[in-house]
């Protein structure tokens, strides 16, 4: 056994040694699990900045559609879209507590030198406008076809059911 100096120093540089790597380990694991929050918490702003930028532009829409909400209904959410059938038309799906509004845009031309178009106006009229919670056990006459975001939803709509499946298939929640 050596009792020397030099011995007893080794000895309490390894201890010291021991120490910063537990010490480091345990640093290390703090700012895993912090970082770890602050992805969770950056996840859950950009959540919640989509649904006010979806909030916005659903509000955007609804000030410039057709059709007035009524007094004790409330929008869930609004979809760009185009209604597939004999002629394919672009529009907007607006889901509300209440009913289901398909409001197709049309551009009419005002003005034209020399067959082209140089004055254009876009005019909004509903073509759809379902209740939801509709207490029919039949099927209705429609069979409805939208696109979304290059995404086909066919729906045969009866009952509150095209409401579920709207709400299903487009994810709101």
């Amino acid at each position: 056994m050596d009792f020397s100096p030099m011995s007893s120093s080794r000895i309490e540089l390894s201890r010291i040694e021991d120490s910063v790597r537990d010490l480091r380990r345990v640093v290390e694991s703090m700012i895993d699990k912090a970082s770890s929050q602050a992805r969770d918490i950056e996840r859950r702003f950009f959540s919640i900045k989509s649904r006010i930028n979806m909030a916005l532009w659903c509000t955007s829409l609804l000030l410039q559609a057709s059709f007035k909400l009524y007094d004790d209904e409330n929008m869930v959410s609004a979809y760009s879209v185009k209604l597939m059938g004999e002629e394919k038309v672009k529009g907007y799906l607006y889901i509300t507590d209440k009913r289901l509004i398909f409001e197709a845009e049309k551009e009419i031309v005002l003005k034209k030198v020399l067959f082209i178009p140089t004055k254009k106006k876009k005019v909004r009229e509903v073509v759809y406008d379902i209740p939801i919670g509709l207490r029919r056990a039949s099927f209705m006459w429609k069979s409805w076809v939208f696109r979304k975001r290059r995404s086909i939803y066919r729906f045969l709509t009866f009952s509150s059911c095209l409401a579920k499946t709207l709400l299903y298939l487009l994810n709101i929640s």
